[in-house]
């Protein structure tokens, strides 16, 4: 078994409106399925990049700032599955939920295996 991290990354400057409530539903639902089948160790929707800030190290010096606007991580999980194949899986069965559920909404998950304990 290995640990992938899912990233849900969407631009905020041009989602349309705030999340449906069947889609929180949709979530919550595919959550308990994901967590009786022992594949969901934790997720968690992110607050707006606006309100967050980078520390990044450019040049030796390290600057504090605004994320910048555009496409961003907006939400994550973190599952146990055999194959990245289900990884895979899994994160097109989350965007198909946002596609079903919030019309407009445009986005993409990132996948990344975790290394380490």
């Amino acid at each position: 078994m290995s640990r992938y991290l899912l990233m849900l990354r969407s631009d905020e400057t041009t989602t349309p409106g705030a999340p449906p409530q069947e889609l929180f539903e949709a979530i919550g639902k595919a959550a308990a399925e994901w967590t009786a089948a022992g594949v969901l160790r934790d997720t968690a929707g992110l607050a707006p990049a606006a309100t967050g800030t980078r520390i990044d190290l450019t040049d030796d010096t390290i600057n504090t700032g605004p994320i910048p606007a555009g496409e961003n991580v907006t939400a994550y999980a973190i599952i146990e599955v055999t194959t990245t194949e289900d990884a895979i899986g899994r994160a097109t069965e989350f965007l198909e939920l946002h596609k079903q559920h919030w019309p407009g909404w445009n986005g993409a998950s990132e996948i990344r295996q975790i290394y380490g304990a």
